[in-house]
């Protein structure tokens, strides 16, 4: 890749990490003004998609201990957003369900997170939409078969686990 390309795509890669960092500060803003922290906003979500969970279950999802969530479930529980209750035949297990003011908060997130979306796309049309779903799908799926390559075969001394290995090997061949 020559020296203008390869700047073009410092700046793009660059552009779409300023992206996503710049819609994450805002929907945080705007979560922190329901009243909930981030985690125990996460929480409520789950919730919403996953009603009954386990706490444990919902642990697993965050890659946290349970131990790690029981606090943030103590807060929502208080604030009356979430009930526990134990999983019947199995009295060690609580299970986690919204109350009703729990799922209005979900409900308000949902208009939040579209408002904030739609400011986002603003003055675009449904065309150049579908086409940044499409490029931005296409990049998701070039990292993930880049990564599957350098756990299958590790990279290559340039570092680029796409290289040509010899063609006597016949293991891969060259992506150009």
């Amino acid at each position: 890749m020559d020296g203008k390309n390869n700047g073009i795509l410092k700046n793009t890669v660059r552009l779409l990490g300023c992206v996503d960092r710049e819609h994450r500060a805002i929907i945080e803003s705007k979560v922190e003004k329901l009243g909930v922290h981030r985690t125990q906003h996460m929480i409520i979500m789950y919730l919403a998609r996953h009603d009954g969970a386990a706490q444990n279950e919902l642990a697993r999802a965050f890659d946290v201990s349970s131990s790690a969530v029981t606090s943030s479930i103590k807060k929502l529980e208080a604030a009356g957003l979430i009930e526990r209750t134990k999983k019947p035949g199995d009295e060690r297990i609580n299970c986690l369900s919204l109350t009703a003011e729990g799922r209005e908060m979900v409900e308000r997130s949902r208009r939040l997170f579209r408002t904030v979306d739609e400011a986002m796309f603003a003055g675009f049309t449904a065309e150049e939409i579908d086409r940044i779903t499409d490029y931005l799908t296409r990049l998701k799926i070039n990292l993930k078969e880049y990564a599957a390559a350098e756990l299958r075969d590790g990279p290559d001394a340039s570092g680029d686990s796409r290289g040509a290995r010899s063609e006597a090997d016949g293991t891969k061949e060259a992506r150009k």
